[in-house]
């Protein structure tokens, strides 16, 4: 009989040890026409939403944002003082597509 090779698993997260569970991060892709809205915003909103796509969003995407109700979930909102961002989960590949980003008097006018 021929023996199978075993892979190696590989952890998806990392420990948090003062709760002994893992936590997965997501991968955050910025799709081409949300990071030319991200370059024409002022520098300081630019960067809260950067430092945004690099923590909570990456860290919890459903929890740094809500689902959109007419789209079934598969669209996410988050929102800072100044901006809104739309982003899509997926669940099997732990990753975030920002689809649109935009100031927040600006948020009605794009349709993706």
């Amino acid at each position: 009989m021929p023996t199978v090779p075993t892979v190696p698993t590989v952890p998806t997260g990392r420990t948090d040890t003062r709760r002994g569970r893992m936590s997965t991060r997501h991968e955050v892709i910025v799709s081409a026409s949300a990071e030319r809205d991200l370059e024409r915003l002022p520098d300081r909103t630019a960067g809260e939403i950067r430092r945004f796509l690099t923590g909570p969003l990456r860290n919890d995407p459903r929890k740094a944002g809500n689902p959109l109700p007419e789209s079934r979930s598969t669209m996410w909102e988050a929102s800072g003082s100044e901006w809104r961002i739309l982003y899509q989960v997926d669940a099997n590949t732990l990753t975030v597509r920002v689809m649109v980003v935009a100031k927040r008097r600006d948020q009605g006018r794009r349709a993706s």
